[in-house]
């Protein structure tokens, strides 16, 4: 009699199960990155964002009003919305300019679905 080599069917189903496994486990992975990379997208949106609003206090320092400021904005085919929040400082003439950026374009009942949040100081220009 000859004997054929090859695998048995029970080695070849084990193979495919590990195979099944390994191949699950990097689509979860790759789907875990793919998820990440947005997130991580829309906090450099929002960061350019609050940038943004608080370059726009520091060029018009000389009018400069203590409040709350806030409105919706389109970036990257996008919806945003910014808020700002001037306050005095106990400095004569220093104000905290607090930015949070959310998605969408309302202001959010609650405000630490933030994405992202940023605090700079300025002055008004002395005459």
């Amino acid at each position: 009699m000859r004997r054929t080599s090859g695998f048995t069917l029970l080695e070849v189903m084990i193979a495919l199960v590990i195979f099944a496994v390994a191949a699950s486990a990097l689509l979860l992975s790759d789907g875990n990155a793919v998820k990440r990379t947005a997130q991580i997208q829309d906090r450099i949106i929002a960061n350019w964002l609050a940038d943004q609003a608080i370059n726009h206090f520091y060029q018009d320092a000389d009018n400069l009003q203590v409040g709350s400021f806030g409105g919706p904005q389109v970036m990257s085919g996008r919806d945003w919305y910014v808020q700002s929040d001037v306050l005095e400082t106990d400095k004569a003439g220093f104000y905290r300019v607090e930015v949070t950026v959310f998605a969408g374009n309302q202001l959010p009942e609650n405000k630490k679905e933030a994405i992202w949040g940023l605090t700079g100081f300025l002055h008004k220009p002395l005459r």
